[in-house]
């Protein structure tokens, strides 16, 4: 009795596990000196994670992206502390192409304490950051902070 009551717990347990945790994926991008990595989770139409920018190994930033996808697009924004430790935040979007996410670059504003990109002057372009996909283990090698 003692085991079925065990047994019955432990396949409560992996049955309830959340569909979020399968569905993590882990980028990386590097543009000239500079490396970016990424941890994104979708569930329906929303998305979360956190990013890290290294800039050439002098300074980082780092912190949490979250937003909506529309689409083949990622939109949200990326709260985040400055390599001075200042606290800020910024749009975040990228385009899906496949397994590659391209980040997209603009003018930014605010508007209501929410991040944008002014309209019109959103682009993706080759030179900005190109993430691929990379498995848990080389982002762990990499220095990600995987919670």
């Amino acid at each position: 009795m003692k085991n079925s009551i065990i047994l019955i717990a432990f396949l409560m347990v992996l049955s309830c596990q959340s569909d979020t945790e399968q569905k993590t994926k882990f980028y990386q991008a590097i543009k000239g000196k500079d490396t970016a990595l990424l941890k994104l989770a979708e569930y329906d139409n929303k998305f979360y994670g956190q990013l890290e920018l290294r800039y050439g190994g002098v300074g980082k930033e780092s912190g949490e992206v979250r937003g909506e996808k529309i689409g083949d697009t990622l939109k949200g924004k990326f709260d985040f502390r400055t390599y001075g430790g200042s606290k800020k935040w910024a749009p975040f979007v990228v385009l899906q192409q496949g397994p590659v996410l391209k980040m997209g670059s603009g003018v930014a504003t605010t508007f209501m304490n929410m991040p944008f990109y002014i309209d019109g002057t959103l682009q993706f372009d080759d030179t900005d950051f190109q993430f691929h996909p990379i498995d848990s283990a080389a982002a762990k090698k990499l220095g990600f902070i995987i919670q």
